[in-house]
């Protein structure tokens, strides 16, 4: 198998990868939910205690939802944040897929990655993310493999990697 991508950085894939990172990869998630499930129980309770305690059980059940529909929200401004720092430059990269490992090109430096190495395979809707540390990844879109090449390919991920197919709302790029 030899599979070239050929593909160039951009802002909006910057984005989606970032906000996928933060919403469904790290480990924050579960502070948030736990804060979530804390606030709706401390709001049962507060029901269950007493008519004193009802109106601090809604405002309790109204801060559990919010904590929910922050999340996101902070996801994306952090994202945002992130790759206007970094200055997203549009610069090309390659990755060439081989049998037994693949290779990031980029600027002439190639590095090569063993099948083995990597932490995840990541595939959403719109890219491929292969995780090659816990904070890093290399982003391939779908679009860029041809249709049955695709098929095959995602085929071998799902039985050479630690692959993981995620629902993952993404905007499309701009």
């Amino acid at each position: 198998m030899k599979i070239q991508i050929s593909t160039n950085f951009s802002e909006a894939r910057a984005k989606m990868f970032f906000r996928f990172h933060f919403l469904k990869r790290t480990k924050g998630k579960y502070v948030f939910y736990a804060t979530a499930v804390l606030f709706l129980i401390i709001g049962a309770l507060c029901f269950f205690i007493g008519d004193n305690l009802s109106k601090a059980g809604i405002g309790f059940l109204i801060a559990s939802v919010t904590v929910l529909i922050v999340r996101p929200i902070m996801a994306s401004k952090t994202a945002k944040k992130i790759v206007e720092a970094s200055n997203v430059s549009g610069a090309k990269y390659i990755v060439v897929f081989y049998d037994d490992h693949f290779e990031y090109i980029i600027d002439g430096i190639i590095t090569i990655y063993n099948w083995s190495d990597l932490i995840c395979v990541c595939d959403t809707n719109t890219c491929l993310y292969f995780y090659v540390t816990n904070e890093k990844a290399i982003t391939v879109p779908k679009y860029a493999i041809r249709g049955n090449e695709r098929d095959n390919f995602l085929e071998f991920l799902k039985n050479n990697t630690k692959y993981k197919r995620y629902r993952f709302k993404q905007r499309d790029e701009e």
